[in-house]
């Protein structure tokens, strides 16, 4: 877990390297990375378990472009046990076009739990990699199915059914 100077949540990650790489450079050096909130490790625990909620007063995303702002909104109004895709997300506030760019804005999430990343899958809903740094991209991709599935994902032959779309 990285914080501001208000101790406000800026990146977390599944390893401290992690996190602090998600941020922008100009970022990296003005964080807080001291010994863990143990209420704000709390939290993300219980995200980690498909369970509790964090407060958008106590994380901060104002490091990232607005687009990216954008992106990880949407991606927070994903409700749990629902999932949606690249190209659904950039079809409602870009164009079909976009789907890359969000990709990539997904991809780098400074605050995967928070925003939950989990929830967004292909077109073909194939559940990919999480990026986790020093795994291979089938465990990533073995993480974000174990999140979808304590959220209450239906799993069919390890994608989430039709049924979970998020609309």
């Amino acid at each position: 877990m990285v914080h501001d100077d208000e101790g406000k949540l800026v990146a977390c990650a599944f390893s401290l390297k992690g996190a602090i790489k998600s941020l922008p450079t100009r970022w990296r050096s003005i964080c807080k990375r001291g010994p863990p909130d143990p209420a704000g490790f709390k939290m993300l625990y219980e995200l980690y378990m498909g369970q509790g909620k964090i407060d958008s007063d106590l994380f901060d995303l104002a490091q990232v472009s607005r687009f990216r702002q954008k992106v990880y909104r949407m991606i927070r109004c994903i409700a749990r046990g629902r999932v949606t895709t690249y190209g659904a997300i950039a079809r409602k506030i870009a164009s079909r076009r976009h789907a890359r760019v969000v990709d990539t804005a997904v991809g780098s999430n400074p605050l995967p739990l928070v925003v939950p990343r989990h929830r967004v899958v292909t077109s073909s809903l194939e559940v990919v990699n999480c990026g986790m740094p020093n795994h291979k991209p089938s465990e990533g991709a073995d993480v974000k199915r174990g999140l979808l599935e304590r959220e209450g994902v239906v799993l069919a032959q390890r994608r989430p059914s039709r049924g979970c779309l998020w609309s």
